[in-house]
């Protein structure tokens, strides 16, 4: 069985997967504490761990001791590379990349080999261009749905936003908030459509009229985008195009 992990800004995500990258086990906490008790109730040996973080460098070495002492098994960290798999690196600085974004464009580009637009809905929202040859020309990176909200109130003593009546209304729906509560909501995600808008825009300038979309990340599902394909998993599978493993 193979440990797979995603230290994102927010959440921890993992799964555990076998050799055929079925999902056996999958969880998320932002809490590292909590990740390493999940994971420990897994009972089925492990052979390999491979992971990604954005976390603080301190972070992630605990983590990586934690699973080092614990099951004695090799560990990969993905990190941002000039070239992986066909997929060249379009950063001046290559390292700066982040290295989540770095799994999910090279796994978009396993999957489509052809001119691809990647965007990632976290805490951050990403978009990545990697034209037909695996040349990244670049990206854009804009704060996300809750980043957006947390900016507007923090910022806006007279603001009142109640969390909870928040929750019930859908992000999708395009309405002329009548409550603060549905403006913000509202605006934020119009905001946000705008910016793929003009992403579809731009793809069409420097890939051409035939390029494959892939999203990912929890807000993904909040945006629907015409010829999209919903990847949640595409950091993982980019992990696992990166640092394959058998067992043979």
């Amino acid at each position: 069985m193979i440990l797979e992990i995603d230290c994102g800004n927010s959440l921890i995500k993992w799964r555990i997967v076998n050799n055929h990258n079925d999902v056996m086990m999958r969880g998320a906490n932002q809490q590292l504490q909590q990740i390493l008790v999940d994971i420990n109730c897994y009972q089925a040996p492990l052979q390999f761990c491979r992971l990604v973080s954005v976390r603080s460098e301190e972070e992630t070495l605990q983590l990586i001791d934690h699973i080092k002492n614990r099951y004695n098994i090799p560990i990969k960290q993905a990190l941002s590379k000039s070239e992986s798999l066909g997929v060249i690196n379009g950063y001046n600085d290559y390292t700066r990349l982040g290295a989540d974004r770095w799994a999910a464009i090279v796994a978009s580009y396993q999957y489509s080999q052809t001119a691809t637009v990647v965007l990632g809905f976290g805490t951050a929202i990403t978009s990545d261009f990697i034209d037909k040859n695996g040349q990244h020309l670049g990206g854009f990176i804009t704060p996300g749905l809750l980043l957006m909200r947390q900016q507007l109130l923090s910022h806006t003593s007279r603001i009142y936003y109640d969390e909870t009546v928040a929750k019930m209304l859908s992000s999708t729906d395009k309405l002329l908030g009548k409550s603060t509560e549905e403006a913000i909501n509202s605006g934020c995600h119009i905001m946000i459509q705008g910016f793929i808008s003009q992403q579809l825009i731009l793809a069409n300038k420097y890939l051409g009229q035939s390029f494959k979309l892939y999203a990912h990340g929890g807000d993904a599902i909040h945006f629907n985008i015409p010829n999209m394909s919903h990847m949640p998993d595409l950091v993982f599978n980019g992990l696992a195009f990166l640092y394959p493993f058998s067992d043979d």
